[in-house]
């Protein structure tokens, strides 16, 4: 499978050109490289493999961390200011990727001159690297840098990625033991004694599986008479000699059982816990639900696959915060063995696209107007702080929203849960639209740890407010008596806006202060003030956080515990330029407001919503030259801050506000803002000159 996906993406081939000069990279340099792109922990406490490399060396810790995961052979020599060959890049990648089918080296001519015969051969084999067109591996020669990187990036891929398509399960006691699984209709946890359903009846000495609040127990009767026992709770891990839990699963969410934040059932069907039990048939289910969260009005709808939560809260009579979290494309991939208390080779990732919303309306004109009306430059900050004041401050809330859970059919008493909410805080007037895709998740190999983690995101921001909103999700693999292993995820984003005041006096001359008044209410108040503009530089950047194997998991407990940020103000500006420039609410490359130029024709120009024209169609004869007459301006502008364009030079082209007539035919004139946020056309005709 790996062949024809590596031959497809990977055309490398070699030529075997000899003695030229070609962009290298040395041994240590690759395997620092190996070990940051596959996500390997580096390690530097357990006994040093290679004797000539020692804690005093750069790449100490990425050489030991290698080792241990079997990417390097430490009975092998290594020197890490060698330069990287074909052979050594075949063999640390096809060693990283662990489970490639061996190859035949039998069609590899010069396969005898390789120290790594078997890895070469895989990787030819696999189509990760290739041989030239006489069967030629060339395993001494110094490969590109290029080609290399290209050779990992397809392992990182093909690791990264892995899926089962069968689904394993199997768990083996001491001894033989048997556990019995029973339901119950009556389980006083605290005293140990329950009253088995149906006709079940237990004798002492039995060891049953019952449902309880944490999930599942082990117990074993101690009495019983009938139905009814008195039972002792058991550690299932002292009885335990190995178990293996290997498959895919895409969250269907319609086969979900749904709480609320209070663990109240608002979708799907609990069922009992027999041994056919695990399989649950909900298609007739209602997907829509109504509910309340801390006074946030909420409905939950889903589909087979995606969950969609959407929230609303009136603030007061001119304030509505409201928002939505969106997930979907949810797949949860695991390969996880352990014998006894060791867990050997291990695998879990969880894949999923959310999208994240967070708006806040108000309406400032409507309780300020007698404020607003009149006022002037010298009361401006004054009555702007006045006004943040009265608003009242930060709007935030942290919003647990549901947990759900997704049973694997295939697998008895075995789930995936998920517990999704958001952080929201904002200081006023937003609109923020985040969406992400994440994976995230771990290998652990030899003791070592792999840190899996992809992701993408973009957002849809009008922002006139700080505001800041992420979206936690917990994913955790459950079955029977064990929380086997989980991830939390925190991804967002947060913005943080800089209001400027541009003051004009009476010379037109401008005067720039910044201030930290709310951005929103600055420009509301400056909308209705004459000669004062607000623009906002707005900061920001991404969030993503991740922690795996809590101490309650089985992974946890057996010291698998990561904590990792992964974007952060550091690496992840939100905006493409930082900080982004806004005017009017929009995105603009650099500030535009200038000191105006007294002139005349100022007078003459009304204050408009728009550009107003005195005519939208003018006639310019060949070599003749017109100007455009501009009888409204939008508040704030000039001509000066005008661009003017001709759709076809060759027919007429434009200087300033002057149109000159070139050749027959038409053309369109469009007359814009330097920024981009107002314009208008005129169409222009060169009618064609009559022959003499």
């Amino acid at each position: 499978m790996l062949k024809a996906a590596l031959a497809l993406i990977l055309t490398v081939s070699f030529t075997g050109c000899h003695g030229r000069n070609i962009d290298s990279i040395r041994m240590g340099e690759w395997i620092s490289l190996v070990i940051n792109r596959a996500g390997i922990v580096p390690q530097t406490a357990q006994t040093q493999y290679f004797i000539s490399i020692g804690p005093e060396n750069s790449f100490y810790g990425d050489i030991q961390a290698a080792a241990a995961w079997g990417i390097l052979d430490p009975s092998r020599s290594f020197d890490p200011d060698q330069p990287l060959t074909r052979e050594w890049t075949a063999f640390t990648l096809v060693n990283l990727a662990k489970d490639l089918n061996e190859g035949s080296g039998s069609q590899i001519k010069d396969i005898s001159k390789s120290l790594f015969p078997v890895q070469v051969a895989t990787a030819v084999s696999s189509g990760l690297m290739k041989t030239d067109g006489r069967s030629m591996f060339y395993p001494k020669e110094v490969i590109e840098r290029e080609e290399a990187e290209k050779c990992l990036n397809e392992i990182i891929s093909y690791i990264n990625n892995r899926t089962f398509d069968q689904t394993e399960y199997d768990v083996s006691w001491l001894d033989d033991m048997e556990i019995r699984y029973c339901a119950t209709e009556q389980f006083d946890e605290e005293n140990q004694t329950a009253v088995l359903s149906g006709d079940e009846t237990a004798v002492p000495g039995e060891m049953l599986c019952l449902k309880n609040s944490d999930g599942y127990g082990l117990y074993s009767v101690e009495s019983s008479a009938g139905s009814e026992v008195v039972l002792n709770k058991e550690d299932p891990d002292e009885y335990l000699e190995s178990f293996h839990f290997k498959g895919s699963k895409q969250i269907d969410f319609t086969q979900a059982v749904i709480y609320d934040p209070d663990g109240n059932l608002i979708m799907g069907e609990e069922t009992g816990f027999t041994s056919g039990d695990h399989i649950r048939h909900m298609a007739e289910l209602t997907n829509t639900k109504r509910f309340e969260i801390s006074g946030y009005a909420c409905t939950v709808k889903t589909s087979s696959h995606t969950c969609n939560i959407e929230f609303s809260k009136k603030l007061n009579d001119d304030t509505k915060i409201y928002g939505g979290f969106k997930m979907s494309q949810g797949n949860a991939d695991f390969d996880i063995s352990r014998i006894r208390t060791l867990f050997t080779d291990s695998y879990w990732t969880f894949s999923f696209e959310t999208q994240e919303t967070l708006g806040v309306r108000t309406e400032y004109k409507k309780k300020y107007e007698a404020d607003l009306s009149g006022i002037d430059t010298e009361r401006f900050l004054a009555d702007l702080n006045s006004l943040c004041a009265a608003r009242g401050g930060v709007q935030k809330a942290v919003l647990n929203l549901l947990s759900i859970h997704i049973p694997i059919p295939e697998i008895p008493f075995t789930e995936i849960v998920l517990d999704l909410s958001v952080d929201l805080k904002t200081t006023g007037k937003a609109e923020l639209v985040l969406s992400q895709k994440n994976k995230i998740g771990y290998e652990i190999s030899n003791d070592g740890f792999r840190l899996i983690k992809e992701s993408a995101n973009q957002n849809n921001s009008s922002i006139k407010a700080d505001v800041s909103l992420t979206a936690d999700v917990s994913a955790a693999l459950k079955s029977g008596f064990w929380k086997l292993t989980d991830l939390h995820l925190k991804s967002g984003a947060k913005a943080d806006m800089k209001a400027k005041v541009h003051f004009f006096d009476d010379e037109g001359q401008m005067h720039t202060t910044q201030t930290d008044a709310d951005a929103d209410i600055a420009e509301e108040l400056a909308s209705t003030a004459k000669d004062i503009m607000v623009c906002v530089d707005a900061g920001g950047n991404w969030i993503l956080e991740a922690e795996m194997n809590s101490k309650d998991t089985e992974l946890g407990k057996a010291g698998y515990e990561m904590k990792q940020t992964i974007l952060d103000a550091s690496n992840a500006p939100l905006f493409e330029r930082s900080p982004q420039h806004f005017e009017n609410g929009q995105a603009v490359p650099s500030c535009t407001r200038k000191s105006r130029e007294k002139t005349a024709e100022r007078d003459n120009v009304e204050v408009k919503g728009t550009i107003k024209l005195s005519s939208y169609a003018l006639s310019v004869h060949c070599g003749q030259k017109k100007s455009l007459s501009i009888l409204g301006l939008p508040d704030g502008y000039t001509a000066a801050d005008l661009s003017v364009t001709s759709s076809d030079p060759s027919v007429a082209v434009c200087e300033g506000l002057t149109v000159t007539g070139i050749s027959s035919g038409s053309a369109v004139i469009a007359i814009r803002t330097k920024d981009g946020l107002f314009e208008t056309y005129c169409n222009i005709l060169v009618p064609q000159e009559k022959a003499q």
